[in-house]
């Protein structure tokens, strides 16, 4: 599939490629569906404008097509700021999988997914592992702003999990939240 994707880009078949993908995300066969959707991140940014088609057919997708549709959208980039609200909706996701991918996908887009930081910020406090310390990880991965990060980044350094602490700190200097704080837990946790 790499060298056909590398095939229709070269030749600037693009977007009707695009096209006939989404056809197949409403197909009866959810192998068809599954299949289309990974193809679909397979294009990278240059599928920007199927990210609207990807994000209306993943609240009610089966699982394999929420599951990959989440890591497609972290393929694509964040470019498109409905893609990085699908990701936030599927944080709450009740499959662990799929709210795991969902996390790698905000982490891929980096700072573009800066607007998931609200809803990272209720993972963490919500205390669900392993949750929670990815959510840790993925702040600072989109380099949260501060204001909104900080305090709870602050109140995990002193947690009894030590890899949350790890965590936290970690994205308290990716965010530029106090990182004397976080080097001392870093220098401590050797």
């Amino acid at each position: 599939l790499d060298r056909a994707v590398a095939a229709v880009k070269s030749h600037g078949a693009v977007q009707p490629a695009l096209d006939q993908l989404l056809g197949l995300l409403n197909d009866p066969d959810a192998k068809a569906e599954e299949c289309a959707v990974v193809t679909l991140g397979m294009f990278g940014s240059a599928a920007e404008s199927a990210v609207p088609g990807i994000c209306t057919v993943l609240p009610n997708a089966k699982r394999g097509v929420r599951l990959f549709g989440v890591r497609t959208l972290g393929q694509i980039g964040g470019r498109v700021p409905a893609g990085v609200e699908a990701l936030i909706t599927a944080l709450d996701d009740q499959d662990a999988e799929i709210r795991g991918e969902a996390m790698q996908s905000l982490s891929t887009i980096g700072p573009a997914a800066k607007a998931a930081a609200p809803a990272l910020v209720a993972k963490v406090k919500a205390g669900l592992e392993p949750d929670r310390v990815n959510a840790l990880v993925v702040l600072g991965d989109i380099e949260a702003d501060a204001r909104v990060a900080g305090p709870i980044l602050r109140d995990v350094l002193n947690d009894d999990n030590p890899i949350a602490r790890i965590a936290a700190a970690y994205a308290m200097i990716k965010t530029n939240s106090t990182p004397n704080d976080a080097m001392a837990v870093l220098i401590e946790s050797l």
